[in-house]
């Protein structure tokens, strides 16, 4: 379980206020990460952003020149495939595995975060949060694969998550997209009741069109269709 932010190192705050400006696209793609702006929008040190900068590296987030230039990793049509058939191919694992040990709490956790996405379809266009949003469907599938015994395959997981969180988020204002934030929401019922139900190929069918619809859409979007 994560620490709570008052548990948390200056590392660990540092990672994760970075890797929330670059998910979020607040620094895009290609962007050089110069380490006087950085160390006044992090209020951190030089030693502790160059530590984040190379975790950051391990996440295919930043990019870097022989670990002396750091910049963005930029968005090309090979890099969100890549993503998105990796995060595919370790949800259906962590699936099948939380559906195989999800205990009471799972199914209530489940639950809980499919209700905390519900209000938004009411919300007006000017009221609508993204980022708040985005913390609200991260939550939800989180909760689907928490019961997965498998801390590694988790962690594998996490990584890509980001990655393709910051393509979709990059590419689709769901405030500006009813259509998609529909569809996407009658996608997220489907499954909740696939994996309460406990039904391993109906979930896993699901989750694919799910995970690959956003890569389509993300493609089309970015029209990077021909790079």
């Amino acid at each position: 379980m994560p620490k709570k932010n008052s548990q948390q190192s200056p590392i660990e705050l540092c990672h994760k206020q970075l890797q929330n400006l670059i998910v979020s696209g607040t620094l895009p793609a290609g962007t050089l990460l110069e380490m006087p702006p950085l160390k006044k929008e992090l209020s951190a040190t030089q030693d502790s952003i160059e530590k984040v900068l190379s975790m950051l590296v391990c996440q295919r987030l930043v990019e870097t020149k022989n670990y002396q230039e750091f910049y963005v990793t930029p968005i090309t049509k090979a890099y969100i495939q890549d993503a998105y058939n990796s995060f595919l191919a370790v949800e259906m694992a962590t699936v099948e595995q939380s559906i195989a040990h999800g205990d009471r709490a799972w199914r209530e956790r489940i639950k809980k975060s499919f209700d905390a996405l519900t209000p938004f379809l009411n919300v007006q266009k000017e009221s609508f949060s993204s980022s708040l949003w985005a913390t609200c469907n991260y939550n939800f599938h989180e909760s689907l694969v928490a019961a997965c015994p498998w801390p590694t395959l988790l962690h594998i997981r996490q990584n890509l998550w980001y990655q393709t969180d910051r393509y979709l988020r990059c590419a689709v204002d769901m405030a500006s997209s009813p259509e998609i934030f529909a569809q996407k929401h009658n996608e997220h019922i489907q499954i909740t009741q696939a994996v309460l139900n406990r039904d391993v190929k109906e979930a896993v069918a699901l989750m694919t069109f799910h995970i690959m619809d956003n890569m389509r859409i993300i493609l089309e979007r970015l029209k990077l269709n021909n790079i």
